[in-house]
């Protein structure tokens, strides 16, 4: 020994380093110390050996447990963990208290012996059913527990289940337990709470909320530690969930039948989430009758408000009368259109022929067009006529406006003219439909052919055996 006088060692911490899994797994104790002289002035820097033994008493020649080990001394402060070279049991801390007794190179053990609290004694203890810290405050260099609040006094990341957290609390459970869990003192019917906070105390953040008596789940928020919108529930007895807010709420209760099951607010219908309901307009003519000119005339008009782009089913009705007292032909044109003023391209030819008995015909005349709409906003549609022989009288006309969002299929240009329609495009794809069935068809009769010969075959193998 370099120093002739007494070392002598004052106790710093003595902490609990790690907990055991069951009673036969050996325990880590963190010891630091400071190192000083006989006259109490802190030794100069280095290594030194330090001899570590764990007595029953504080004068018992022999030792429960001992371990021998080279510490470093910097400002006259060191740190060791005991028991990674000789392991410390659940019998070194059994029945009485321990006493620590520590020899520093080849000076003699000092004196007195140190008593260990009972912070170590968790390393006997499989299973700890409580701490309780006397006189409230116990503390160390890393964990301070002050009544019923336990805290680290250091910088970093804290685990449970694992001795590698990536996170402030990092939470590792098993494939049985999950996690963490989180309950109230009761058994049964109360409610558990867990908060995210924005601040220090919780009084601002978002919270989840387990209703036990409700069997519901709430996720809502805190402002000063008042609760508030929007908050959603979700029921665990039945599919039922809930928002609610400051401007309305919406309700999902899928345990019932009917409308009732799906509440939502009044205007939900001009939401901008479902901006592509389907909507209908329609305009029905009051008079008693009326005269077809020569040039287009206007029979009905409605506006409709789309709200995006889409299309417009456009369908026009009207009751047609005619009287005959000569032998001259008659025919009216009809159609719908976005214009006023052009008869548009087809159109519906309502015609009689010549030469008929003197009398009242009357004709119903029913016509639809379908109009692409590119943008939101009003479209105005006409029901459009047109005297070319003769003269018509009209009566009962309604026209029907329906808008659509999407379109499930091919749409080609608007019809707009009643009856057959010889439309080259539909021509195409009724004949491309006809020769793929056609094909389909001959490739399982092939098929079958195929089965039938290797049934053949089979047969006459089993004939000619």
């Amino acid at each position: 020994m370099k120093y002739p006088a007494r070392l002598f060692l004052t106790l710093f911490c003595l902490l609990f380093f790690a907990s055991l899994l069951h009673a036969a797994v050996p325990g880590l104790m963190n010891y630091q110390g400071v190192l000083t002289d006989a006259g109490g002035a802190i030794v100069p820097d280095g290594d030194y050996d330090v001899f570590f033994a764990i007595y029953k008493d504080s004068v018992d020649a022999d030792s429960v447990w001992c371990e021998s080990r080279t510490v470093t001394v910097e400002e006259g402060v060191f740190s060791v963990i005991l028991g990674s070279l000789s392991p410390l049991t659940e019998n070194t801390f059994e029945d009485t208290p321990r006493w620590m007794g520590i020899t520093v190179e080849s000076d003699p053990e000092m004196t007195p012996r140190m008593k260990i609290t009972a912070v170590p004694w968790a390393i006997r203890a499989a299973v700890a059913d409580s701490a309780v810290v006397a006189g409230g405050a116990g503390a160390d260099a890393d964990w301070t527990i002050y009544g019923d609040n336990m805290y680290s006094g250091v910088s970093g990341n804290v685990g449970i289940g694992t001795d590698d957290p990536l996170y402030p609390l990092h939470v590792v459970g098993n494939d049985s337990i999950g996690s963490a869990m989180i309950g109230p003192e009761a058994t049964i019917n109360e409610d558990s709470r867990f908060l995210f906070s924005e601040d220090d105390d919780g009084t601002y953040g978002i919270f989840l909320h387990y209703n036990g008596a409700a069997n519901q789940l709430e996720i809502g928020g805190l402002a000063g530690g008042t609760e508030y919108g929007p908050h959603a529930v979700f029921s665990r007895n039945s599919p039922l969930i809930e928002f609610s807010g400051s401007a309305g709420s919406a309700l999902f209760n899928l345990n019932g039948l009917g409308n009732s099951t799906v509440t939502l607010p009044g205007d939900a219908v001009a939401a901008a989430e479902i901006l592509d309901e389907p909507g209908v307009a329609c305009s029905t003519w009051t008079g008693t009758y009326q005269w077809i000119g020569s040039t287009p005339t206007v029979l009905l008009s409605r506006s409709i408000v789309c709200p995006a782009a889409g299309y417009v089913l456009a369908i026009a009705t009207a009751h047609v009368q005619w009287h005959i007292g000569s032998s001259y032909a008659f025919d009216c044109h009809f159609a719908l259109s976005t214009q006023t003023t052009v008869m548009p391209d087809p159109y519906y030819s309502l015609q009689l022929p010549g030469g008929m008995p003197w009398g009242t015909y009357n004709q119903p005349v029913t016509i639809h067009g379908l109009f692409p709409v590119s943008t939101a906003g009003t479209h105005t549609f006409y029901f459009l006529g047109e005297i070319q022989v003769s003269d018509f009288d009209l009566y009962d006309k309604t026209l029907t406006l329906l808008y659509v969002p999407t379109a499930y299929g091919n749409v080609s240009e608007p019809l707009t003219a009643g009856g057959p329609v010889n439309d080259p495009e539909v021509g195409a794809e009724r004949a491309a439909a006809e020769a793929a069935n056609a094909a389909r068809l001959e490739k399982e009769v092939a098929g079958l052919r195929e089965e039938i010969e290797a049934i053949r075959a089979e047969l006459r193998a089993e004939e000619d055996r």
